[in-house]
């Protein structure tokens, strides 16, 4: 599946946006039509971020909660996700223990654990300890997403991005290569993926993985305060399904 990737320049829609954040009926009182069409939004908006290089905005991380709370079974908590929906108001830890039932869930498609992590993704960047790069990541000319089908049955999805012109069939080729990595080192290379400015066409796309890769998120301070450590370390924060993978750059 393809989306299309405009310009991410989308600041002058954020006041609107936000306002009508206001108006939303109570998300179990939504109509399958409104919750339909801004979880539609929540994923074009996650494609344009991704092919910026950039992460999701505020008002897209509480639509995303907005749908969650939408289509929650009744037997799940979701108090905290409706405040932060609500508010903008909700600490990552607290947030999480809501998601990730859902992301569990039986029910949930692997679309709709692309909203979930993105949302994990956007509150863990948003704990203020990610240093901002340096640099400003080269825009992608596509964005591709595939399923990624498990041993035990089980699907997730795997989003990828490239700046080559890859046609239909190139783009195929390309999804069937990275599902076989995937499948040998797991979640953190589709986590690699959706970090900013990885292009998937690279030939060395496993040598680069490798090399960026630090570990998951509680790994990180060793790396901070490794003795032979003399230059500043910037690095991405990536969330799949509730566990926080980093890398270089």
């Amino acid at each position: 599946m393809e989306r299309p990737t405009p310009d991410p320049e989308r600041r002058d829609e954020l006041p609107e946006l936000e306002e009508l954040l206001h108006t939303l009926p109570e998300p179990k009182e939504a109509g399958i039509f409104v919750t339909a069409m801004f979880s539609d939004k929540a994923q074009d908006v996650i494609f344009e971020t991704q092919a910026a290089g950039q992460d999701i905005d505020p008002i897209t991380a509480r639509l995303i909660a907005y749908n969650l709370t939408a289509h929650a079974p009744d037997e799940l908590e979701t108090a905290r996700l409706r405040r932060f929906f609500a508010t903008g108001i909700g600490s990552h830890e607290h947030l999480k223990a809501e998601y990730l039932p859902l992301r569990e869930h039986q029910a949930m498609e692997p679309e709709e654990h692309l909203l979930i992590d993105s949302l994990g993704t956007y509150l863990a960047n948003r704990e203020g300890d990610r240093p901002r790069q340096r640099h400003r990541a080269r825009r992608m000319g596509r964005v591709l997403f595939a399923l990624l089908t498990h041993a035990d049955g089980h699907r997730d999805g795997l989003l990828f991005k490239t700046r080559a012109q890859v046609g239909e069939l190139g783009a195929a080729a390309l999804g069937l290569r990275l599902a076989r990595l995937a499948h040998d080192h797991g979640e953190p290379l589709v986590a690699f993926l959706r970090a900013p400015a990885v292009d998937a066409t690279a030939p060395d796309i496993e040598a680069l993985f490798r090399t960026a890769y630090i570990g998951e998120r509680d790994e990180l301070d060793a790396v901070r305060n490794a003795p032979d450590s003399t230059h500043p370390i910037t690095w991405s924060t990536v969330e799949i399904g509730g566990r926080s993978y980093v890398f270089h750059g």
